[in-house]
């Protein structure tokens, strides 16, 4: 009797205070339950503290797994490889599920955008190689004396191998003190870069910086995992595109970026990109492409699902990417494409490759 007396004078000083049971339990086990107007500073720090308490088991198994990457694993292949083999690379499940909220580069589509990558896009790593290719071209020709390149001493040559792909260094130049900057805009992962970080070891007489532009933090994060675990000269921030301001730059290369910029910024972004590019500087990018003829762009796109069923995505998966993207990605045909860089001052642009509806395009200014 005298317990339950305490029990209810306890309880009437409580409600005077505006603290309940309820609240009480919900503070102290979960940190989530909605403050009260008495409630203090302290309790206000720890429900945060609890709140990243929450989040931090599934980041530091990622940060985790980056760091038990073997010493032999010195490049991104490899580390592709490895990661498959563990089960560190998720496989892209991500349209099985029902999502309520519009598509973003989030966490949930970082931890899987490696396998959507290359179950997604016809020739992904064939277009990187080609990119790193041409930009290798492009360097060894700013980069080396005038002389006639065959009259060479045949030991200033070297040679880097990528996904069975020859690429030619020439180690004598003109000023070794140049650093030439390269930026990769919509970076995601860091695939592109940390391959072409690989070609580029071989010139070891000049310096580069390599930046990695990409507006989603959880993209950035996880090239970060993969740059410091290959001990990768590449960087990588998060920026907005169209707020970034570029240096003066050599080559400037975007794959699959320019389609997810709104139709109205994408020229200012181009401009940009031209005005920031050195004389005989480059412009490579990668894009998916529309046909104006209607019925071939209907065919076209029947092949490219095939494409993607032949890889395992399911038709309810297809359709459900292809709603989720409807007004997010939005492609130029090639005409338009063109059109865009010659308004932005590029007279020079060819196309380097093209599968169905997909083109890798480079400029040069």
């Amino acid at each position: 009797m005298q317990n339950n007396k305490a029990k209810d004078s306890a309880n009437k000083i409580n409600k005077q205070k505006g603290i309940t049971t309820k609240s009480r339990i919900n503070k102290k086990t979960y940190g989530t339950s909605k403050p009260n107007t008495n409630m203090n500073q302290n309790n206000k720090q720890s429900k945060v503290t609890q709140k990243k308490i929450i989040k931090t088991p599934k980041n530091t198994a990622f940060i985790k797994q980056n760091q038990q990457i073997p010493k032999d694993v010195v490049n991104q292949k490899q580390y592709t490889e490895y990661t498959k083999s563990k089960n560190i690379q998720k496989k892209d499940i991500f349209f099985k599920r029902e999502h309520s909220k519009k598509f973003e580069f989030n966490s949930s589509v970082a931890s899987v955008f490696d396998d959507m990558l290359e179950r997604s896009i016809p020739f992904y790593y064939e277009v990187i190689s080609l990119s790193i290719y041409f930009i290798n071209q492009h360097l060894s020709h700013l980069l080396i004396n005038s002389e006639d390149l065959e009259s060479r001493d045949s030991s200033l040559i070297e040679s880097t191998y990528i996904n069975n792909n020859k690429y030619t260094t020439y180690t004598n130049y003109k000023d070794t003190s140049n650093i030439t900057t390269i930026y990769d805009l919509g970076s995601s992962t860091g695939n592109f870069l940390l391959q072409l970080d690989e070609a580029l070891k071989a010139i070891k007489q000049h310096k580069f910086r390599l930046y990695g532009i990409d507006n989603s933090k959880a993209m950035v994060t996880h090239s970060r995992l993969k740059a410091e675990a290959l001990n990768s000269r590449a960087q990588f921030f998060c920026y907005d595109l169209l707020q970034y301001r570029f240096q003066p730059c050599s080559v400037i290369v975007a794959h699959y970026t320019l389609q997810f910029i709104r139709p109205p910024q994408r020229l200012r972004l181009i401009k940009n990109i031209y005005d920031k590019l050195e004389n005989e500087g480059i412009f490579i990018f990668a894009e998916k492409v529309i046909s104006n003829d209607k019925e071939l762009e209907s065919q076209m796109i029947s092949c490219y699902y095939n494409y993607k069923s032949n890889n395992g995505y399911t038709q309810k998966e297809i359709y459900k990417k292809r709603e989720a993207l409807e007004n997010i990605l939005v492609p130029y045909s090639i005409e338009e494409n063109i059109s865009m860089l010659n308004q932005a001052g590029f007279e020079r642009v060819e196309i380097l490759f093209k599968w169905v509806n997909f083109a890798l395009f480079i400029a040069k200014k």
